[in-house]
């Protein structure tokens, strides 16, 4: 995982969360675009240090397979609500908070955290998209953001199999374009705003056998059903993603 692939990926769920949303929703105010700025002000100033070079240059290295000395990366993921509350954003829209977050997270890194990565002059943001899924949902009971969770994991039989498909990603082209040039016109002169996607992070297609199945019973099914697990895994593995 890159070194901003943790803030990336938060901005990529919330925008996903957007699909929904009214256009008029993604609209950021004046009042909240103030807010942003001065925060991007301080990103721009933390990135244009000598060390932030200092440190990409290390990680070249080390990519590189060159010797270098330890090279430290820190993520608080799900720490980082108690370094930054809900309570300390001063923006009001939702989309704003999103972007407000996200640079709190980088100041943060770049002042007080004290590893090698690498404070980033570049603002990305991602498309807009859905997935239509695989033809079954879990049923989640709980929160992670409570601390925990547990599902109903939908594929209660093999039998039901069949009712799989793959998904496809569609693009929201219009709110895609809508947040973009927002960045564009409240970052542009400060960082470089680009566009650049991620769809998500997982451990691989087990993340998804564990969410249709459980994992109690896949455990099960390795003694019970195991031509079946083979089939549904292999149906994982043949995975064939569409973008529209």
């Amino acid at each position: 995982m890159s070194s901003s692939a943790s803030l990336f990926r938060d901005q990529a769920c919330v925008l996903e969360s957007t699909k929904t949303a009214n256009l008029k929703d993604l609209v950021v105010s004046e009042k909240d675009k103030k807010v942003l700025r001065e925060l991007a002000k301080r990103v721009a100033e933390l990135a244009a240090r000598p060390v932030e070079e200092e440190k990409k240059q290390l990680w070249y290295k080390l990519n590189s397979l060159e010797e270098t000395r330890p090279v430290i990366f820190c993520d608080p993921e799900l720490g980082w609500n108690e370094i930054i509350k809900d309570s300390d954003l001063k923006c009001e829209g939702d989309l704003a908070r999103m972007w407000e977050n996200m640079l709190r997270k980088e100041i943060f890194w770049g002042e007080c955290m004290g590893d090698d990565r690498v404070v980033d002059i570049h603002f990305n943001v991602p498309h807009i998209a859905k997935s239509t899924g695989w033809g079954m949902d879990k049923k989640v009971i709980g929160s992670l953001a409570e601390g925990s969770y547990r599902w109903e994991a939908p594929l209660k039989s093999y039998d039901d199999l069949d009712k799989l498909h793959y998904p496809d990603i569609i693009v929201d082209y219009e709110k895609s374009d809508l947040v973009f040039n927002q960045a564009q016109e409240i970052f542009g002169d400060i960082l470089k705003v680009r566009r650049k996607d991620i769809w998500w992070w997982t451990l691989g297609m087990t993340w998804t056998l564990v969410d249709l199945r459980g994992l109690d019973q896949i455990l099960y099914d390795m003694y019970d059903h195991p031509q079946e697990l083979h089939r549904l895994m292999a149906f994982l593995r043949d995975t064939v993603t569409i973008t529209s």
